[in-house]
């Protein structure tokens, strides 16, 4: 018969109101950095956010590297009404956030094609480090030709690809992404 998968999450679903919608987010750990804002019933670097909503037009196309559990990614399509919007995240456990975000807040113009595949100056592979345990957005990502994480170059999975914003939060390889994103 037909494969069948089930995924089960532990934790509870914080939902809010900002700017006349609801929002939902999964929370697993209350006391995550991120996570715990969400728990408290708001965005997470909501001043961020709305700065970036007075430069960004309706209908945009975002790339979000560091995309982590998407609540740049939610903002930029439910608020900011992005046409797309393109995530860039490595982490599996944040991936699964990610993944039930964007269904908790039925976004429909995320494209998640790229997730699973890191972005850095150059192609390589890596092994992951969490220095805080309470901050998984806190990762970072060192070369190891025996590491389980695919780096690449922005420009090598991006062909073709054009955007009006990008946003890059990957624990300081900012410039060497931007630099793998020339074209």
């Amino acid at each position: 018969g037909p494969q069948r998968s089930i995924s089960r999450h532990v934790g509870q679903v914080s939902t809010f109101s900002y700017a006349g919608q609801i929002f939902r987010f999964f929370i697993d750990d209350r006391h995550d950095s991120i996570q715990a804002h969400h728990y408290a019933g708001e965005f997470y670097e909501i001043e961020e956010l709305e700065l970036i909503g007075r430069y960004l037009a309706p209908s945009a196309r975002s790339l979000d590297v560091g995309a982590n559990i998407g609540y740049h990614t939610v903002y930029f399509e439910r608020v900011l009404k992005a046409n797309k919007v393109v995530t860039i995240e490595l982490q599996p456990r944040v991936l699964e956030l990610l993944r039930l975000n964007i269904a908790l807040n039925q976004l429909v113009n995320v494209d998640l094609s790229k997730t699973g595949v890191g972005f850095g100056a150059t192609s390589h592979q890596a092994r992951i480090h969490i220095p805080q345990s309470f901050n998984v957005a806190g990762a970072q990502f060192k070369s190891d030709r025996d590491g389980q994480f695919v780096i690449a170059r922005g420009d090598d999975i991006l062909v073709g690809e054009v955007f009006d914003m990008i946003k890059i939060d990957t624990e300081g390889a900012e410039l060497a992404i931007l630099g793998a994103l020339g074209e």
